[in-house]
């Protein structure tokens, strides 16, 4: 899907995609879409195949027997950092989306346009994306995640995410 839409809407740069946790039957349907499709739709469109990360390490640093396949989004974005063959220059910008978005028009470093964005807060907000100034999507989750078990989650009873109000949730994160 992103591909596609990359391709259709002239998407330019290179677009990757990171498969965390295959089995090594996915992992070469992966690389065989990879090979046969994406590649003929662009020669910028790659695939990075990381390792499974959603194991939960327990205090000892050993496997839990949990699982939290929410790991596998940020240490997979680290993987592809650390072990890709492609090279960041220091004016690249790193995108990270989810492989069902779709894109309707070239994403760019240039966020000037005010019909074209939905700013919150009250600071006067950064338009252009440069070193030291990280950009988001508000995401439609909005403060719902401070209802969650942020104890558990975040394996510390007094994490600081316990402190943050509703209204801060919905402004900020």
């Amino acid at each position: 899907l992103v591909f596609y839409h990359a391709k259709k809407v002239g998407q330019p740069g290179v677009v990757t995609r990171i498969a965390s946790g295959c089995t090594d039957e996915e992992e070469i349907e992966e690389r065989k879409f990879q090979e046969t499709i994406a590649i003929q739709m662009s020669p910028n469109f790659k695939l990075h195949t990381t390792p499974h990360f959603s194991n939960v390490l327990d205090s000892d640093g050993k496997a839990s027997g949990k699982n939290y396949s929410f790991f596998n989004k940020p240490f997979g974005l680290l993987h592809w950092l650390e072990h890709s063959d492609e090279k960041l220059n220091d004016d690249d910008i790193v995108i990270l989306i989810d492989p069902d978005q779709v894109l309707t028009r070239p994403i760019t470093n240039d966020f000037t346009n005010p019909d074209e964005n939905f700013l919150v807060g009250n600071a006067k907000p950064e338009t252009m994306v440069k070193h030291g100034v990280p950009f988001a999507q508000k995401y439609g989750f909005g403060a719902m995640w401070t209802n969650l078990d942020l104890a558990t989650i975040t394996g510390d009873p007094d994490t600081p995410a316990l402190k943050v109000t509703t209204k801060e949730a919905n402004n900020r994160y």
